[in-house]
């Protein structure tokens, strides 16, 4: 039997090259010999959450907590559970629980401070700041958190001064990636685009040195893309008397979680967010390589995936009736538009376009979780040529769909009323008017997306064509987007 120093110096070795997958396997082999020391059920505990599988954490945490009963980091375990289940105001207590017996973790206060952040809770927040310890004010994710804070108040000068405050941690590449995000946010209102454009770069590069190097090295959905032949598969008889979903899917940071906040904010529909359904199929028809599959599926097949995909989402959303559309948004299902063309043909999808370049930019600039396919997004140019290969591979399953509804962010914005009252005839549903106050709707309700701060707001402009600001980084971008740029219906912007 390994002692425990061992297996945790194995584990985090396998973390440390990316794979989590394997070191999992090596925790959860070993934590239930575990009566002494915590230190195994706390790193599975971790790992589990981060993976998203909060059925197996709950068993460990479960584990841990008839084991080493009064630890307080199980307080903080529980509250990442909470939250991983979306029960975000059962999070905060706990977290709130955990300071009634201990101030003095800085930690602990910098994590409420996001979450709280991240929920939009801002008076809160700000309450919350007088309540923290002088001592820890000066500590960087507590100050990075009042930063974001006063940036969202419009006081730049004050969000900038506390960044500059910030002592240097070359060290920890996290923190310097997330600081410098937040610098580029605030250039970028400040009109100082140049100081913006440089402060993603340097964000994007610590990042990239502490992301998996074999997420950025490998390829493998370039060539899954490449196997998408321009060839309609064959259809089997799929169709169902059971409801298919609807799915809103795009290019990420193209407007899917506006459409998302806005469209459920009506009384018949429910949204699933950004929850991996699509792609656990995708895995079960072997990963990357599902394409080669798809033709050979058998009609009990494809119904077994639907019904498998209907009992996941009852699970998520246990209360949802017949007589509501379910739509499931998540950007990057296009990637697996032939599935889902072939799983659900009669599925009705809707597609989320903003100006090409636009998306790029704002993919580059912001502060994504870690994930293999959003490693295409570390560098601009990887981030254009990532769009022109997933539109290019995927257009001709578009257009072979004729559930397909094109609708444009821009459009959103400039007359909300107008740009949906095709997509509701799409969608067989009446206007109402609380579609124009989404963002009421929105406001104590968890958005899990980067979008979180800007969909709690009233429809505003600021981002429409921002792509301008930067020009002069973007010649290369526009001529390798030019065809998409002229089939959306920008050219002449």
């Amino acid at each position: 039997m390994m002692l425990v120093s061992e297996i945790l110096s194995n584990a985090n070795g396998l973390i440390e090259n990316g794979f989590n997958d394997k070191a999992i396997t090596l925790l959860a082999d070993n934590f239930q010999q575990q009566n002494e020391s915590p230190q195994i059920h706390f790193q599975l505990i971790h790992l589990l959450q981060q993976q998203g599988d909060f059925e197996n954490s709950e068993k460990v945490l479960f584990d841990a907590e008839k084991k080493f009963a009064g630890l307080l980091q199980l307080i903080l375990f529980r509250s990442s559970q909470s939250k991983g289940i979306g029960n975000h105001p059962q999070s905060i207590q706990y977290l709130y629980q955990y300071l009634e017996v201990n101030q003095e973790n800085p930690i602990v206060w910098a994590t409420l401070g996001q979450l709280l952040e991240q929920l939009n809770r801002l008076p809160e927040l700000e309450e919350l700041f007088n309540k923290i310890p002088q001592t820890f004010t000066t500590r960087p994710l507590i100050a990075l958190v009042k930063a974001k804070l006063f940036r969202r108040q419009s006081k730049l000068p004050a969000a900038l001064e506390i960044l500059n405050d910030i002592e240097d941690y070359p060290n920890n590449q996290w923190l310097s990636a997330s600081i410098d995000f937040e610098y580029s946010r605030i250039f970028d209102k400040l009109g100082e685009y140049n100081k913006a454009w440089d402060s993603a770069t340097e964000a994007n590069n610590s990042t990239a040195n502490v992301w998996p190097k074999r997420w950025q090295q490998s390829d493998q959905i370039g060539l899954m893309l490449k196997q998408y032949s321009k060839q309609p598969i064959s259809q089997n008889d799929a169709k169902s008397k059971q409801q298919s979903p609807c799915f809103i899917i795009g290019f990420p940071r193209s407007g899917t979680t506006l459409l998302d906040r806005i469209l459920e904010s009506h009384s018949n529909i429910v949204v699933i967010n950004e929850e991996p359904l699509i792609e656990g199929i995708v895995n079960q028809l072997g990963g990357f390589d599902y394409f080669s599959k798809l033709e050979k599926l058998t009609v009990e097949e494809t119904q077994y995936f639907r019904k498998q995909y209907f009992s996941q989402l009852k699970t998520i959303q246990p209360n949802f009736s017949e007589d509501n559309i379910i739509i499931d948004k998540l950007p990057l299902n296009l990637l697996y538009i032939p599935l889902i063309n072939t799983i659900f043909p009669e599925s009705r999808i809707i597609l989320s376009i903003r100006h090409p370049i636009d998306s790029c930019l704002s993919c580059y600039f912001q502060e994504f979780v870690a994930a293999p396919a959003l490693a295409k997004f570390l560098s601009f140019e990887s981030s254009v040529d990532f769009y022109q290969q997933l539109f290019s591979s995927t257009e001709f399953y578009l257009e072979k769909n004729s559930n397909v509804f094109n609708i444009r962010y821009e459009d959103i914005l400039s007359d909300l009323e107008s740009s949906l009252t095709g997509l509701l005839e799409f969608l067989g549903l009446d206007w109402q008017p609380q579609l124009e106050n989404f963002h009421q709707h929105s406001e104590n309700k968890p958005i899990n997306t980067p979008s979180y701060h800007q969909v709690v707001q009233p429809l505003y402009k600021d981002s429409v064509y921002r792509w301008k600001n930067y020009e002069k980084y973007c010649s290369s971008a526009n001529k390798k987007l030019n065809y998409w740029i002229d089939k959306f219906g920008y050219s002449e912007k």
